[in-house]
């Protein structure tokens, strides 16, 4: 499992505008980045933000564990839920994992207590998955 890096976030995109002040009171938690709209991600890619994004990322660890991130996210989104779930009426609110790795076969387990954790969240679930498609020899 040592070859998977990656995160699992918490993304909050407006469908315009966010408050961001409210998201951080009540979410307990400073995003690792924010975006405004109209803003630039970067140089690299100045076209316009077409909303306000705010970002939470949980890193997946040196052991790999997909599953812990995971965990971890939930665990400080607990006190949460009912904010999430009101301010989704207006917000495309989604748990994203990002796993990457060199190798060419990935794989990796979610815990029935993670598997409820997301479901009593209520967000979508977006998983993407790297591979450099690599062999390992012995």
């Amino acid at each position: 499992m040592g070859d998977i890096s990656g995160k699992c976030s918490l993304v909050i995109k407006g469908n315009d505008y966010l408050d961001f002040k409210s998201i951080d009171n009540n979410i307990g938690m400073m995003p690792s980045k924010k975006y405004k709209k109209g803003g630039a991600f970067s140089t690299l890619a100045p076209n316009a933000i077409p909303r306000d994004i705010w970002i939470y990322d949980s890193n997946i660890g040196q052991d790999g564990n997909v599953n812990m991130a995971l965990d971890v996210l939930l665990d400080k989104l607990k006190g949460s839920k009912n904010f999430i779930r009101d301010l989704s009426i207006t917000s495309d609110i989604c748990i994203r994992c990002f796993v990457q790795s060199d190798l060419a076969q990935i794989g990796f387990d979610l815990s029935p207590y993670v598997i409820n954790g997301l479901t009593n969240l209520n967000v979508r679930v977006e998983i993407s998955i790297l591979s450099w498609g690599q062999v390992e020899m012995d």
